[in-house]
């Protein structure tokens, strides 16, 4: 007797279709999670440069009698000697008179001594934000230049921690005499950490970088050895953006204003920015708590003109905690 094989019959058209609708709806549900959770992920990875940024710069300080980096520190031959300055090339050295990242995190990311060279692997690799996607679309000034569509600096330092802001003081130094305008230092020199109080609420980088054209978004790269403001590399932060008519990232006023935040600063979930404080701690910031003075002032400083910053909460005669 022959035995005969069962047919084996393939999937119906009905069954196919409900295993691909099936398939779908996986799909469907998992890739908002799925992208939710690169976000997270970039996020996280940002906020570890702050915190790195932070210790970097608390490190240089304790090697450099308890100065922070800046124009009139690690940049202060630049911005005596501007273009007259030989450069020697050396992973530390500021590539520009107010580069922070170079004299505080130069040897531990393994930068390279050429400054251009320097400065493209800290915008594009070691020091950037992977949900930064914005490029320079000009440059002005100097011969430092970037490569063409080069990412947008990440970050900056807190510059109100770098310069001088009082109405004293040499003119061979960086000082914010309009910045004093607004808030009376409680110390002589706010880039001494050693004379600051509460270091674990002093913000002391942050999400952004300067020279963002308000009008269109565009961002310039400035080439110049001898920057003012802060340059490419530092800003007074959100807590006080108003004083600057152009160029800082922190507007939070008309929709074109907001729209540049959220490109170039609040990068992160519900416009949230990472910021990395003195003590070596870093944290995620709301826009709105972003804004408040205490962090971006010396402890024990008065608000003299609450117009000029950015905080609802403060109030003329207010005492920075």
């Amino acid at each position: 007797m022959t035995r005969q094989t069962p047919k084996r019959h393939g999937f119906t058209l009905i069954e196919l279709l409900v295993v691909i609708s099936i398939i779908a709806l996986l799909i469907g549900i998992l890739l908002p999670a799925l992208g939710a959770a690169r976000k997270s992920a970039r996020a996280s990875v940002c906020l570890g440069h702050m915190r790195g940024a932070g210790q970097g710069i608390f490190t240089y300080s304790a090697d450099n009698k308890n100065h922070t980096p800046g124009p009139n520190t690690s940049g202060r031959q630049l911005t005596l000697l501007d273009n007259g300055y030989a450069f020697k090339n050396t992973p530390e050295e500021p590539t520009q008179n107010f580069d922070w990242v170079s004299p505080a995190l130069g040897s531990s990311l393994g930068l390279p001594g050429d400054r251009s060279a320097r400065v493209q692997k800290i915008f594009e690799e070691d020091f950037r934000c992977p949900s930064n996607s914005e490029t320079y679309t000009d440059q002005a000034f100097g011969s430092l230049s970037v490569p063409d569509e080069s990412p947008v600096s990440s970050y900056s330092m807190n510059s109100n921690f770098m310069v001088s802001w009082s109405n004293n003081g040499s003119g061979e130094i960086y000082q914010y005499n309009w910045v004093a305008a607004t808030v009376a230092s409680s110390v002589n020199d706010p880039t001494q950490l050693d004379r600051l109080a509460n270091m674990s609420g002093k913000a002391i980088v942050m999400e952004g970088a300067r020279y963002v054209d308000a009008g269109s978004g565009d961002a310039t790269f400035n080439g110049a050895v001898k920057q003012v403001g802060g340059g490419n590399w530092a800003s007074l932060g959100p807590g006080i953006s108003v004083l600057v008519s152009n160029g800082n990232p922190y507007k939070w006023g008309n929709e074109q204003q907001q729209d540049n935040a959220r490109r170039y600063a609040y990068r992160h979930g519900n416009d949230a920015m990472n910021v990395g404080f003195l003590d070596g701690h870093g944290e995620s910031l709301s826009q709105e708590d972003s804004r408040k003075v205490d962090l971006w002032f010396p402890s024990g400083s008065t608000v003299l003109n609450a117009g000029d910053t950015d905080d609802p909460e403060d109030f003329n005669g207010y005492q920075v905690q």
